[in-house]
């Protein structure tokens, strides 16, 4: 596909994510992230000095409160977490999962449920996953991220919501937000 062919999906899945009809709300939203995923379009790209910021504060987060494993939600095909063997790793998109090329993963919708029982993971991480979940659905997703999380919720969304307000009883912290003075 040429580059002006790509740039014309890109710009028709944009049209249809922002202009979708309420009811296939869901359904749209995967499929706009399995075209992306399809198509290779990864302006998201980590680099690896990022992905090594990201585990290390990760790391330090699950060491301070003594947490034994972490579930990634919203992993993509990039997998920020990928070298931790605690983790384990969430998506919605098939085809961001497959091209991770992860041997095992939860191919899952936040908004829905979790497939795994209640407080399973000591902490959960998302980056920029939450930031995608419309205002309506986003306190279904943080319960559900609440329900499998026994201690800690690790936050890398770069949202102007107020996202630690979801989760009473557990640790939020956002080491990568900026702080504004």
């Amino acid at each position: 596909m040429t580059k002006k062919g790509r740039l014309e999906t890109v710009r028709e899945l944009i049209l249809q994510a922002v202009f979708r009809p309420k009811a296939d709300t869901d359904k749209s939203s995967q499929r706009y992230w399995n075209t992306r995923w399809r198509l290779r379009l990864r302006h998201d790209k980590l680099t690896n000095n990022i992905r090594s910021r990201i585990r290390s504060e990760v790391g330090r987060s699950l060491d301070r409160h003594g947490c034994k494993n972490i579930l990634e939600v919203g992993c993509g095909a990039i997998v920020p977490l990928r070298e931790l063997s605690n983790a384990t790793h969430l998506d919605f998109s098939l085809k961001a999962l497959k091209h991770s090329k992860l041997d095992s993963f939860i191919y899952a919708d936040i908004t829905k449920r979790i497939p795994v029982p209640d407080k399973t993971f000591d902490a959960t991480f998302s980056s920029s996953c939450l930031i995608h979940i419309p205002n309506e659905s986003i306190e279904q997703a943080c319960a559900e991220i609440s329900r499998v999380t026994k201690r800690l919720v690790i936050l890398n969304e770069g949202d102007q919501r107020d996202l630690s307000q979801y989760f009473d009883g557990l640790i939020c912290e956002e080491p990568f937000k900026e702080r504004v003075k």
